[in-house]
């Protein structure tokens, strides 16, 4: 499948990760292996052959020319469909307790806003993470709340109750001492779906390179940043994502999914 420009293409990518998150949790029965054949199930179901273009496209992974390609409509036309989409996650997603599959159309919704947001974004060449921190995505806030409608229990922060003032030198060490954060999201879902990408091609030696080359990149970028846990995370995925290629033990990217 590719996307009918670079631009739809950002669209495509992004929307599938924000609506693989409320499987991305540790403990999750929902596999990677799984959420591939999701993706695919929207794409069949919810745009299907008629929707779409047979041509040959040159495959920039392989280096060849894909003689069974299928162009994707506008993202426009996808945006058409979200109840359709709606109704195959929840389907899909039967690990998540039913009241809160009712909630999936909305999910959706709100991750296609999102999806588009970030794109224009990505296309000026910033940085998402800076405008969400100023407070300049307002489809980030939406999609959060609609994500919380949908999200298993195991991946929604309750807020602790706060320690006993009885023991005022401990309480203020607790307080004051770094706690560990989760792997984040977006880099989980960045390698994730390049090894996907590589599964697409049979684990064929030109898209191993071609995954290495990416993976490469990334690590360099994040090398250049001032290292803190959240960037050393990143730094030890990436790292072992980049092992776990040479090796060919693909197998363990379950590992990664449910972290």
């Amino acid at each position: 499948m590719y996307a009918p420009n670079k631009t739809d293409a950002t669209k495509y990518n992004i929307l599938f990760q924000l609506l693989a998150l409320p499987t991305a949790y540790k403990g999750s029965e929902y596999t990677y292996q799984e959420h591939s054949k999701t993706t695919e199930r929207i794409l069949n179901i919810a745009i299907g052959d008629e929707r779409t273009e047979k041509k040959w496209v040159w495959h920039p992974d392989l280096k060849e020319i894909d003689k069974k390609a299928r162009i994707l409509p506008p993202f426009e036309e996808l945006k058409k469909r979200a109840a359709v989409i709606a109704m195959i996650l929840e389907d899909e997603y039967d690990h998540i307790p039913e009241e809160k599959r009712k909630n999936m159309e909305e999910f959706v919704n709100a991750a296609i806003k999102l999806a588009e947001r970030l794109a224009e974004i990505k296309a000026k060449g910033e940085k998402a993470t800076r405008h969400i921190k100023a407070g300049k995505v307002p489809e980030f806030e939406e999609f959060v709340d609609a994500f919380k409608k949908v999200a298993p229990e195991e991946m929604i922060v309750r807020q602790k109750k706060k320690p006993s003032a009885k023991y005022p030198k401990v309480q203020k060490q607790i307080e004051t001492e770094p706690r560990t954060k989760s792997l984040p999201e977006d880099t989980k879902l960045e390698v994730l779906s390049i090894l996907q990408a590589l599964e697409f091609a049979d684990y064929s030696e030109k898209a191993k390179e071609k995954a290495l080359g990416k993976l490469a990149s990334m690590l360099e970028e994040l090398s250049k940043e001032k290292l803190t846990p959240e960037n050393l995370q990143k730094i030890g995925l990436v790292a072992f994502a980049i092992g776990l290629i040479k090796r060919s033990e693909f197998e363990r990217v379950e590992e990664i999914k449910k972290l």
